[in-house]
């Protein structure tokens, strides 16, 4: 997993991207690392559930964008579990914005990029 962080690291740096070593962050760190995009698209790498490595370019979820209104939205399964960061999948939100919702384990991302910095979380 290292090669492949110090590939993407590489690939990075020659497109004039900033890196940060983030393998320290708590979990509150890493949501203020995501929450800094402020509304903005970012890339997150991470770890699923299954085991597969995800890159996702996506954008932190708000009620607001909900059309309908956020007293129709039903309650996050999530609010009790601090490691998740709850987002919209961009590339999904066209496709079906219904169905384009994802929560991001904070413990398993391996890295995020916002701007041009990317932070390596391990």
């Amino acid at each position: 997993m290292k090669n492949i962080i110090g590939a993407m690291t590489k690939a990075l740096r020659d497109n004039g991207v900033k890196t940060v070593d983030a393998s320290g962050y708590t979990l509150e760190e890493r949501r203020a690392t995501l929450d800094s995009a402020k509304g903005q698209i970012f890339q997150v790498t991470f770890v699923k559930k299954d085991k597969t490595i995800r890159t996702m370019n996506s954008k932190k979820w708000a009620e607001k964008a909900f059309a309908h209104g956020s007293a129709n939205a039903a309650v996050s399964t999530l609010i009790n579990k601090p490691e998740y960061y709850n987002a919209v999948d961009n590339d999904e939100y066209k496709k079906d914005p219904k169905r384009s919702f994802r929560a991001i384990n904070m413990e398993t991302m391996i890295s995020a990029t916002i701007g041009k910095i990317t932070y390596n979380f391990n």
